[in-house]
This record gives C-alpha cells, sequence and structure tokens, in this order.
C-alpha cells in the first residue's frame, strides 16, 4: 500500500514568551514520520508530494530518512513555507506565515 501525504513542509521557528526560540520542519513532516513508524516492517510506503526550500532540501532529506517513506515527489524551489510563531503566554499565540503554502 502507498500513501501519500500532500502539503507543504514548512520551516518553523517559534518563540516562546521567556524569549527561547526553536527551529524544526513543520505540517507534512508530523504524518509522514507518524505513518512511517505504523509501517515499519512491512513493504507499505508513505509518499511525500510537497515542495520545499532549495536550501532545507538536505536537512529535510535526512530527517525524512526511513525505510518506509519515499520522497521522490518532493519538489525544490527556490523559497519555501515559512512560519513565525510567537507565543505571548500558555494560551495565546501570534502566528505570521511567508512565503508559499
Amino acid at each position: 500500500m502507498k500513501i501519500g501525504i500532500v502539503g507543504p513542509i514548512s520551516k518553523d521557528t517559534v518563540i516562546w514568551p521567556n524569549g527561547e526560540v526553536l527551529s524544526k520542519f513543520g505540517a507534512v513532516v508530523y504524518s509522514a514520520i507518524a505513518l512511517a513508524k505504523l509501517f515499519e516492517g512491512s513493504s507499505d510506503e508513505v509518499v511525500c508530494v510537497s515542495h520545499v526550500s532549495l536550501n532545507d532540501l538536505e536537512e529535510i532529506k535526512e530527517l525524512l530518512a526511513h525505510p518506509n517513506i519515499r520522497l521522490t515527489l518532493i519538489a525544490d524551489q527556490l523559497e519555501g513555507t515559512e512560519i513565525v510563531l510567537r507565543y505571548l503566554d500558555q494560551h495565546e499565540r501570534v502566528s505570521r506565515q511567508s512565503r508559499l503554502m
């Protein structure tokens, strides 16, 4: 079985109320990794259909390196989706998306 996951792989920056900054990749990444873990030991595949920034491509390939994940339909482009999440407190956040989704 092959399952395609369609959507962006965003580069997320999280800013906590104490000023701590965390950078990570989001969106399709979570679903792809979760399904790949469920498929371990089988011939089932997760196919990522996404676009990413050319600058992030190698890091994303490394992050999603799993025998049940196929990255053949990831397209690279000059710019990818970037999201900044600024948490004002534990209940409220402000988010800003730049570039393509």
